[in-house]
């Protein structure tokens, strides 16, 4: 990695962090400057403005989580059904670690970005969700005649409800039983008698 390349990734790790717990609008780019310890030209120089690291960012982050995906989905000592538990689990966390209020103020203040955000997190879930579905049905896992797009926007949609804070807040789970609940519900009637017996031993 170059001294440029660090540099961008240094900026973009801190302004992740300052854009989803304080807020787009409340955040400038001379905090973002002292917060990495460098001076607001050289900030200037890699990001001409505020959008322009925001529209970064939102890719750094975005690659961060399809690597914690991929590392999940590549990994052959996993069955279906654990690799589809660890795949609801890592992208639960990392939505979590996204502040309402700070979403929020970025689809005021920038809507643009706060689309790219839904888009490619509807992306990242429903492409890899389809792939992991596919592998199932070929593996004998999944009933070879399940729609596997439907299952896939029933499953989203799940966990875009339950995740927020008003519903989260009800329910006396750990992230790891939680979605291997939700996982167990809605395959139970998609499941082959191989692919019972695998969510079954999982739990």
């Amino acid at each position: 990695m170059t001294t440029e390349e660090n540099k961008k990734n240094r900026i973009m790790e801190h302004a992740l962090k300052s854009f989803t717990t304080t807020g787009f609008s409340r955040v400038t780019m001379d905090d973002i400057a002292r917060g990495v310890g460098m001076g607001k030209g050289t900030v200037y120089k890699l990001f001409p403005s505020k959008e322009a690291l925001v529209f970064k960012t939102i890719d750094f982050f975005a690659n961060r989580i399809e690597r914690s995906i991929e590392a999940v989905l590549s990994n052959e000592k996993l069955t279906t059904v654990e690799k589809l538990n660890l795949f609801l689990k890592t992208i639960a966390e990392k939505l979590a670690s996204l502040n309402p209020s700070a979403l929020e103020n970025l689809e005021r203040s920038m809507p643009e970005a706060f689309e790219k955000i839904e888009k490619t997190r509807q992306r990242i879930i429903l492409t890899n969700l389809v792939r992991l579905l596919e592998d199932g049905k070929k593996s004998g896992v999944f009933e070879p005649d399940m729609d596997e797009y439907l299952v896939s926007h029933i499953l989203i949609g799940a966990i875009q409800h339950i995740l927020e804070t008003k519903v989260l807040t009800t329910l006396d789970y750990t992230f790891d039983r939680l979605f291997t609940s939700i996982t167990t519900i809605i395959f139970k009637g998609c499941l082959t008698e191989e692919g019972r017996k695998l969510t079954y031993k999982n739990l």
